[in-house]
């Protein structure tokens, strides 16, 4: 099992990486833009169009090399959760163990350091499909919105409201300001977007979630087990909040209690371990306190934490934002717009340390890099 916590951590290492990734793909496509500025506005337009099909080739091979680089530090951070899960697991049959009467404890087992090893392994591989997908979405992204940036630059010139120049400088500052956004299909057959930091976050920890709780499962199953507890935070959304905390029976073998999935729709998309769902669920045996039992509440406590650590990771993320926008604006040359965003990111660095110093959180300053 992963608590609130957990996921924040690995989410945050999640979003620093993909963030140094954005950046570097975003400054690829500042720099097509801008060559051939001394063209006629058509020319530059068709030309630039033209080499969208060379381009999607380049974005998936830079794409390819960037997460690469990166395989490391994402695998690693998969890796401690998923070792932190376990470990967690392990934990909690520790108590039951004690608690149990004496036919029950002399059965259970926990899960050894090998087969916690192998469990690492095969979570990665699953994450590793999940970013694959990610990349083929971001490489869409990225020739959309260069097909935009050409298209309002065009338009922009075509007006007479700019020179060539003049108008893919302003096309790059939005897009070093949006960044790359995603297009998907919900569950419901409608389409949406995300920005390509919260996909990508989302599609990873929706993974990760669903494997070690599938590992808790398997824990409870080897024991003989049958009943778990669900975890329980403040800010839960309404239609959890109704089954967070309570008991449920996995196999439906513990008379009283009902399953897992008919009461908190463990294995559908916005159930138990759904997409965006921070509960977890934890071994249990009939008698423990389930009030305050390994539970994630404490709510006031708890829900003030984890509203902290969101306002740091948002001030990170400004962070990082005004240092693509620095980036953009010194590939373009772009004085004012490299003086804005320095102004903006000294006023986030600020701002920064002053929640820290009323907080009392540990700055994390790799996460403010790109």
């Amino acid at each position: 099992m992963l608590d609130m916590m957990d996921y924040e951590e690995l989410e945050a290492e999640i979003s620093r990486i993909y963030g140094d990734i954005e950046t570097e793909l975003i400054v690829y496509l500042v720099r097509k833009m801008r060559s051939g500025a001394d063209l006629s506005p058509d020319d530059w337009r068709i030309r630039k169009l033209r080499g969208l099909g060379t381009m999607e080739k380049d974005i998936a091979a830079l794409l390819q090399r960037l997460t690469s680089d990166h395989a490391d530090e994402l695998e690693d951070a998969i890796g401690k959760a998923v070792t932190v899960s376990c470990t967690e697991d392990n934990s909690f049959l520790e108590d039951v163990k004690r608690f149990a009467r004496s036919e029950v404890a002399e059965r259970i087992t926990v899960t050894a350091s090998e087969a916690i090893r192998a469990r690492v392994r095969s979570v990665i591989r699953n994450a590793r499909s999940g970013i694959n997908l990610t990349n083929s979405a971001a490489v869409e992204a990225s020739l959309r919105s260069y097909r935009d940036a050409i298209n309002r630059a065009y338009l922009s010139v075509f007006e007479g409201a700019d020179t060539i120049e003049g108008a893919v400088r302003k096309a790059s500052r939005a897009l070093g300001g949006s960044g790359l956004i995603l297009s998907y299909r919900d569950a419901s057959g409608t389409y949406s977007t995300i920005s390509l930091d919260a996909g990508i976050r989302r599609n990873i920890r929706t993974s990760v979630a669903q494997a070690t709780a599938e590992y808790t499962m398997e824990d409870c199953e080897r024991n003989g087990l049958d009943l778990v507890q669900v975890s329980a935070h403040a800010g839960a959304r309404p239609s959890h909040r109704v089954w967070q905390g309570g008991v449920y029976s996995l196999e439906g073998k513990t008379k009283g209690y009902r399953t897992l999935a008919e009461a908190c729709g463990y294995g559908s998309v916005d159930g138990l371990c759904g997409v965006n769902c921070r509960h977890h669920f934890f071994p249990y045996y009939p008698g423990m306190a389930k009030a305050d039992w390994h539970i994630d509440i404490d709510a006031r406590q708890s829900d003030e934490l984890y509203e902290l650590t969101q306002r740091q990771r948002a001030g990170e993320r400004r962070i990082r934002r005004w240092k693509r926008m620095q980036a953009v604006a010194k590939e373009t040359g772009d004085e004012e717009g490299y003086r804005r965003a320095s102004s903006f990111l000294r006023k986030a660095q600020a701002d920064m340390r002053s929640f820290i110093s009323e907080t009392g959180l540990a700055r994390r300053y790799g996460r403010e890099q790109i």
